[in-house]
């Protein structure tokens, strides 16, 4: 529910351009299932616990809000023209550690400038 929550807030409509999570049905709740081996990864690594608390999704969320692609602003090419990220592609592993990666990445850029 706290990363059902943060998604909403933050992603979709209508404070974002993607589609509501409006039901935590078994598909979804096995994607929250399936990301949660990442997120304690994640979460060691960004608070130095692996307790996955409210606080992680809504940083990941609004990480992912800061890049256009997993944001729903595009660029989609032909034939993904009208394809969006949702709930379930957001929390699958390799686009958890890739966001992250990213992350770092220009947190250590912005240090470094």
């Amino acid at each position: 529910e706290d990363a059902q929550s943060a998604y909403n807030g933050i992603l979709a409509n209508p404070a974002g351009l993607l589609t509501a999570c409006t039901v935590l049905n078994k598909p979804r709740m096995k994607a929250v299932e399936k990301s949660v081996a990442t997120a304690k990864l994640l979460c060691r690594a960004m608070y130095g616990s692996e307790r996955v608390v409210a606080q992680f999704w809504d940083d990941y969320f609004t990480e992912a809000e800061r890049d256009d692609f997993h944001a729903g602003r595009g660029p989609y090419r032909p034939p993904h023209e009208n394809w969006r990220p949702d709930f379930e592609y957001l929390l699958r592993e390799d686009v958890m550690a890739k966001l992250f990666d990213r992350a770092q990445s220009a947190d250590a850029e912005d240090a470094a400038a």
